[in-house]
């Protein structure tokens, strides 16, 4: 049955000895049918069938009905298989998703991923681009990228050919644009603001 991959029909169970001795002495059937289960091409069951003497012995037409229930029962269990795998992977893709927002500080409760696709992000960091850039000048932006990079004003005012003192007026102004209570709060305000990363400078 097994190696055939087909239903069987046993008329004469009590004296054949292939049959499954356990069965035969628990059912006691003068006659069965019986099929395998198989899932993706390997046998995981076997179902089988009887009818008591009173009612008709199984014959031919019950094998084959009961090798199309034991194939549509693979099919059943098959297709469970695939859900539940599926329902798996759909439950770990979205927990990844929410890991990777979370981390990445975008996640809300009601969030919206269509609000995080690549060119909607990159509106949003030109949108606050383009605030800084109104309220920074040009000299001011490239002393604030400076200090992101760790310089003092010393330094600032080497690379960009200007007085320390010139240097110190720009970090008062740049700190009163952004509200910054001191040059390391306008720097996290800088940072947080997600405008640019700050550059590397080669010594």
């Amino acid at each position: 049955m097994v190696r055939d991959k087909a239903p069987i029909l046993v008329t004469d169970p009590q004296s054949d000895p292939r049959v499954n001795t356990d069965l035969v002495a628990i059912a006691k059937p003068d006659v069965y049918v019986a099929a395998p289960v198989y899932i993706w091409q390997t046998p995981v069951a076997l179902v089988h069938a009887d009818a008591p003497s009173e009612s008709g012995d199984v014959g031919t037409e019950d094998r084959d009905l009961l090798g199309l229930f034991a194939e549509g029962l693979g099919s059943i269990m098959e297709r469970n298989i695939v859900l539940d795998r599926m329902q798996s992977l759909s439950a770990a893709a979205r927990e990844h998703v929410q890991q990777i927002y979370s981390l990445t500080g975008f996640l809300t409760d009601d969030m919206d991923l269509s609000d995080y696709t690549p060119n909607t992000l990159a509106a949003k960091e030109e949108s606050v681009v383009n605030d800084v850039a109104e309220q920074l000048t040009q000299r001011e932006r490239q002393v604030l990228t400076l200090m992101t990079s760790g310089k003092t004003n010393a330094q600032i005012a080497e690379r960009l050919f200007v007085s320390e003192g010139t240097v110190k007026s720009h970090v008062r102004h740049i700190m009163q644009k952004l509200d910054a209570s001191n040059r390391t709060d306008a720097v996290a305000r800088y940072r947080l603001s997600k405008v640019i990363p700050p550059p590397r400078y080669k010594h």
